[in-house]
Order: C-alpha cells, then structure tokens, then sequence
C-alpha cells in the first residue's frame, strides 16, 4: 500500500499535466485497490471474530466444567456438612435429653433435701421445745422434792443393804465357827497321840475363843445399828462384820491343815512303829 502511493506520488512528479483518461484510470486503479483493502480487513475482522468466538468458547468451556466441578465439590461438602450437622444435631440432642435427666435428678435431690431440711427444722423445735420442759422440770421445785426424796430413798437403801449384807456375814461367820468349832472337838481326841497335836489344839482353840468373842461384839454392834441407826456408821460395821467372816474362814483352813498336816502324818509314822 506505501510502495504504491509512492509510485502514485513519483507520477505525479514526473508529469506534471495528466489527461481524463489517465485519471479515470487511475481512480478505478484506487478503487480496486480500497476493495482489496477492505476486503483484507474484512477477512481480518472475520478472522479475529472467529478467534474471539473460539476463545469465548473455550473459556465458556472451560468455566462450566470448572462450575461443575465446583457445583460438586459444593454439594459434595454440603452433604459433608449437613452429615456433620446433623450428627452433632444429634449429639447436642443427646445431651439435651442427658441434661435435662441430670436436671430432673437435681430437681428431685432438692426437693428430698427441701424435705429432710424441713423436717430437720421440725425436730431441732420438737428438742428445743422438749430441752425448755426439761430445764423447767429441772428447775422447778417439785422436781428437786422428788429428787431430794430419791436421794433419801436410795441412802436408806444403801443403808439397808449394808445392814442385811452385815446380818449375812455374821450368820455365815456363825455357822463357819460352830462347824469349827464340832472340827477342834473332834481333833482333841486325838491330842494323847503326841505332844504337838496337843499344842496345836489349845492354839486353835484359842482362836476359836477369840473369834467367839468378836462374833458377839459384831452381833450386838450390827443389832444396836438396826435398832439406832443415826449412832452407827454402817459403812464401818459392814467392815467389821467383814473383817469377822475372814477370820471364821481363815480358821476353818487352819482345822483342816491341823488334821492333814498335824494329826494324819502322826497317825501314819505310829502306824508304821505299829504303836
């Protein structure tokens, strides 16, 4: 197109007078060659219409199958999460229902506690109610009468039991020392055989003398206290009417170590000189 504008251009230098002829010449020349170039600009613009066309084709193409692809990873994670949802949904279902049956067993813990508090209350005023009788009655002169009373009844008992048991003691002590005493006499008859069963018998019977003695004592002490009992202390006569029912059993030990100490083995060595 340039190399020929300037072949247009040296003509027209080089003559410089141009006929009709050669100037409708040379129009339709030009007019030839603007056809030819529209027609290489209309084959352009068809060619990049069609390359556009192509292209937006392919792009389109392209974009649905990634869209597709999009689309199904979409619904692919949706499903995802809705499955996900859904079981944490029914998770937090369960623990709903986990919660609300721990809910109900507080409630009903409170309640019981409620109750137990309540009575707890109910019997806290029942003792306090019943500890104000109680400092009442102590503090009321009709109990301190009866206590008085017991008092004096369970000193008169001791008392009493004391005497009895005093009574009790010399008449075991009595029958100790007639038994004794039926003992000694048998044992005299043996008292020729030999000089220390002799000694041994008076000894014995001496004691048994004395034990007599403080029988007696301890028998008219014991019934003078029944008889005045604001002159004796019987704490001190049950001691003594103690003291005598030792002694009885004591010599009743010793009457019998006298024949099985004493009597027998003489007996036994005169046997054996056959004396």
């Amino acid at each position: 197109m340039i190399k020929f504008l300037l072949g247009v251009a040296d003509v027209q230098s080089s003559n410089a007078q141009v006929t009709q002829q050669d100037f409708t010449a040379f129009e339709k020349t030009m007019l030839e060659k603007t056809k030819d170039l529209q027609d290489i600009a209309n084959s352009i613009q068809g060619d990049q219409i069609s390359f556009l066309q192509d292209q937006i084709s392919s792009f389109f193409t392209w974009a649905g199958i990634i869209i597709t692809i999009a689309i199904a990873v979409i619904t692919a994670l949706s499903g995802f999460a809705l499955q996900y949802i859904q079981r944490k949904s029914k998770e937090a279902d369960a623990k709903k229902v986990e919660a609300a049956a721990k809910m109900d067993e507080a409630t009903e813990k409170m309640h019981q506690a409620q109750i137990s508090h309540e009575e707890a209350k109910d019997k806290i005023s029942f003792l306090e109610k019943k500890q104000q009788e109680l400092e009442e009655l102590i503090n009321s002169k009709a109990l301190n009468d009866k206590i008085n009373a017991l008092e004096k009844s369970a000193l008169l008992t001791d008392k009493l039991e004391k005497r009895a048991q005093s009574t009790v003691n010399i008449q075991t002590a009595k029958i100790i020392l007639e038994d004794v005493i039926k003992e000694a006499k048998e044992n005299e008859k043996f008292a020729d055989l030999d000089p220390i069963i002799q000694d041994e018998i008076d000894k014995f019977n001496d004691e048994c003398s004395a034990l007599e003695f403080l029988l007696t004592q301890a028998m008219l002490q014991t019934n003078a206290a029944m008889q005045h009992p604001h002159l004796f202390n019987e704490e001190q006569v049950l001691g003594e009417t103690k003291g005598v029912l030792s002694r009885a059993l004591k010599l009743k030990k010793k009457a019998e170590d006298i024949w099985g100490n004493v009597i027998v083995p003489i007996i036994d060595r005169r046997k054996e000189k056959g004396e």
